[in-house]
């Protein structure tokens, strides 16, 4: 005979451990009753990995249990039974569950987790159908088939569908409870173990060969003692003095010098922890961690549309269409600022007209071909080039080599694929046009070119490739390179220009012929230019400039504007850009009031560090660089001061040693000293019948001020001859400083 149950437990609810005799393993969640039979049914709750401190495992299936005995022990106190909500993250609906994500890359996460939950539930639906698990746990034994099935089918194994199966009944049937618990991946809030190995980038001194380790490893125990370290920063003891001190204490070796005395030699710099890893370690175990933020770029897609014909077949008149594409230089340069430094290939990307077959513009630069150096190329090709060329001492007269915005612009399929050229074919109104893969004609005048200039100019350089691969026997071509970019690129004005200057009477129109203009290119394009058979569309430079110009990071601040080098964290030294109207932009006052910087983007050409240009409310704003020499303004590139700047990181990596122990021996020095002269003044005031109080210290210090003076004087301020004992020199002082009261008494008037 059944006995009846004094309490009978509540679907859903969760049973624990009460008083008395551990009778349930851990918290159970009741799936089923069968009062009839004496029965009921729980299964486990998931327990926070933090917690058990080991793997994931499958979920364990329900077990059956005796409802009186279970009643009984409700009733005695020994478990206890309660109504848990569910989490809250549960009961949101999946809108609700991205959008609360912080940041993009969360948001990835988490729909990617939905996305996990769909395909379990999927799983689960086929195999349970519309049961409820007060329905189909009792005879739960009666799946086993369906579940090898869906196993097969999905190449699964069935113990993780099983596990499916008992977390979605352990969370009460909520289809949210299938989502991955992945946010608990990597241990988070956790100290990592210490690795056996050096993380993170290696070092200049490493890669380059003057050391044989690529940096010191933590072991064990080496994160408190850089704490501790760190907790001696205070005022008048500076960062750096607290890390040479670490530095001395705990990776030195003890030496005797010539004296006779104990000295503390640093170990080198690869032996011992960086400066960083004592600041990072530091701020970790005594204070709060900073912590950045990646942001990820969106990824694209654009539909292409190719041209057929061929070029002259397209077009009759200028600033119709143009051709634009890319190509390596195919020569070797040298930096602006040494011989002995050797920089790769540039891309040169040229605009040519197809009308005149006439080029207005090129952009030359160490980046690689991309929509950013089109728009460039677009942008000088848009504007007249006086400017441009007299930063490389050639001058143009008015009107010598124009420039023309083109309707539409036939490029590669890929390189002027971006949001950036979208933006700008919206704003400017002209179009862009790919070429279909493998069809040469559709953009066989700018191909052409190509080959031309490499014939008239890089072909013929010093440190040239040839277009192809070093032959057996042939020089490197680096080691060839002599140029460096202002040679070059000077070279390069003249060979267009040159190009633009010859002559092609098939495209040139008979009215023009017989007025007896010379049928240059650049004179069809200005003749067709000027009887108005053009179809360009017209911009104003500025706002063209503000696309076409790649943004840098920089900050603002009270001084101007700096750059950032390429980690976005560093400012490019020996670079300023100011003017007066940056005062009247809102980032300055801020930085200018908070005495911070402020994050702000640029536009900079990056082979002109003369001036960058600055978008605001009141127009685009030219400020000019305040900071660098005149030749690094004309001459230098970006690269070439960034490449300087590496070699002067390196130079400094390597007397890194020499300088950590000028630092610990001027601490110590310094301490020594202190240590001394507050010995003397314990001494002086234990001498005196009375210690003078601190009113009266403060109170003659004029009188103590011209009591010094006096006893120094002159001569011993000025000169400071190393004289042996009992050479005289007091008495040399004192006629010194008589003779000197003398000539005051003379010219006073007084008697000596």
């Amino acid at each position: 005979m059944v006995r009846e149950a004094s309490v009978i437990p509540a679907l859903g609810y969760i049973i624990r451990q009460g008083v008395g005799e551990q009778r349930l393993p851990g918290p159970q969640r009741v799936l089923a009753i069968a009062a009839d039979r004496d029965a009921v049914w729980l299964i486990n709750i998931p327990r926070d990995r933090s917690e058990t401190n080991r793997k994931a495992v499958h979920m364990l299936g329900p077990r059956r249990y005796s409802l009186a005995g279970l009643s009984d022990a409700i009733e005695r106190g020994q478990l206890v039974m309660e109504n848990v909500p569910l989490p809250a993250i549960w009961l949101m609906t999946d809108a609700d569950y991205v959008s609360d994500a912080p940041n993009k890359r969360e948001r990835e996460r988490r729909e990617w987790r939905l996305k996990r939950r769909d395909q379990r539930w999927m799983i689960i639906e086929a195999i349970i159908g519309d049961y409820t698990a007060q329905q189909i746990v009792p005879v739960a034994y009666m799946l086993r088939e369906n579940i090898l099935a869906q196993a097969k089918i999905h190449h699964l194994s069935a113990p993780s569908i099983y596990s499916w199966i008992h977390r979605y009944w352990a969370g009460r049937e909520c289809l949210n409870s299938l989502i991955p618990d992945t946010s608990q991946c990597g241990g988070p809030g956790k100290p990592k173990r210490q690795s056996e190995r050096r993380l993170g980038r290696k070092s200049r001194c490493f890669k380059e060969g003057v050391v044989e380790s690529p940096g010191y490893i933590l072991k064990e125990g080496d994160t408190e003692l850089l704490a501790y370290g760190y907790a001696l920063v205070k005022p008048g003891l500076t960062l750096f003095d607290a890390y040479v001190l670490t530095s001395g204490a705990y990776w030195s070796q003890t030496v005797q010098n010539e004296h006779g005395r104990m000295e503390y030699e640093l170990l080198p710099a690869h032996q011992r922890p960086t400066q960083v890893q004592f600041e990072y370690w530091g701020r970790k175990l005594y204070g709060e961690p900073f912590r950045r933020r990646m942001m990820g770029v969106d990824h694209w897609a654009t539909s292409t549309l190719a041209v057929a014909g061929s070029a002259q077949d397209q077009v009759h008149a200028v600033g119709q269409m143009a051709m634009i594409d890319s190509t390596s230089t195919d020569i070797y340069l040298t930096s602006e600022l040494s011989r002995l430094k050797v920089l790769p290939p540039m891309h040169r990307t040229v605009v040519i007209d197809v009308r005149s077959t006439f080029v207005p513009g090129f952009y030359c630069g160490w980046e690689d071909p991309s929509s950013e150096t089109s728009l460039q190329a677009i942008l000088c090709a848009s504007g007249d080039k006086a400017e441009f060329a007299a930063r490389f001492g050639i001058e143009l007269g008015e009107d010598e080599w124009p420039g023309m915005t083109h309707r539409l612009y036939l490029a590669d399929n890929g390189e002027m694929k971006s949001e950036a050229m979208k933006e700008a074919e919206k704003h400017f109104r002209f179009g862009v046009e790919f070429a279909k893969a493998y069809s040469g004609q559709s953009k066989s005048l700018v191909e052409n070119q190509h080959h031309t200039a490499h014939k008239a100019l890089d072909h013929k350089l010093p440190g040239t490739t040839r277009g192809r691969q070093r032959k057996r026997g042939e020089p490197p071509p680096p080691t060839k390179a002599l140029l460096n970019y202002s040679e070059y690129i000077r070279e390069l004005i003249l060979v267009v220009l040159a190009y633009n200057k010859e002559e092609v009477p098939d495209l040139a129109p008979i009215d023009m012929k017989i007025a007896g203009v010379p049928p240059t290119r650049v004179n069809v394009f200005r003749w067709l230019r000027d009887h108005n058979m053009r179809a360009d569309i017209s911009c104003d430079l500025n706002q063209l400039r503000a696309f076409t110009l790649p943004d840098r990071k920089a900050v603002m601040r009270r001084d101007g504007i700096h750059l950032l080098m390429d980690d976005g964290i560093r400012h490019l030294p020996g670079h300023r850009f100011y003017m007066e109207d940056l005062t009247r932009d809102v980032r300055w006052r801020l930085a200018a009031t908070k005495h911070s910087s402020v994050l702000m983007r640029v536009k900079l050409d990056a082979q002109d560090l003369s001036h960058v240009w600055l978008p605001t409310s009141t127009g685009l704003l030219q400020i000019p660089n305040v900071l660098a020499d005149q030749i690094v303004q004309e001459k230098v590139t970006l690269a070439d001061w960034t490449q300087w700047v590496a070699s002067e990181d390196l130079r400094t990596d390597q007397c890194r040693q020499v300088h950590d122990q000028e630092g610990l021996n001027t601490v110590l020095r310094r301490g020594a000293v202190t240590v001394q002269a507050a010995r003397q003044k314990r001494a002086a005031e234990a001498s005196l019948p009375r210690k003078p109080s601190k009113q009266r210290q403060a109170s003659e210090l004029r009188k103590n001020k011209a009591e010094e003076m006096e006893h120094l004087g002159p001569a011993t301020i000025l000169d400071t001859p190393q004289m042996p004992p009992g050479s005289g020199l007091l008495t040399s002082l004192w006629e010194t400083t008589a003779a000197d009261r003398a000539m005051d008494a003379f010219h006073d008037g007084d008697e000596p």
